[in-house]
């Protein structure tokens, strides 16, 4: 999916680093047993949103 501006140098990689903290705190819920259902929602629909499958 194309961003409709143009990026800046490292603006990728932090929008990469931004969803790993993301998915990394996710599954650190999953692990504690805090939330599954919801938890794996929201991997599902980030995963759609961010590679557009689905959609």
């Amino acid at each position: 999916m194309a961003l409709d501006h143009p990026t800046q140098p490292g603006d990728i990689d932090h929008l990469i680093a931004d969803d790993h903290a993301v998915v990394e705190r996710q599954f650190q819920h999953l692990e504690a047993g805090r939330g599954r259902r919801v938890l794996v929602d929201q991997i599902s629909h980030s995963t759609r949103a961010s590679t557009g499958i689905g959609a």
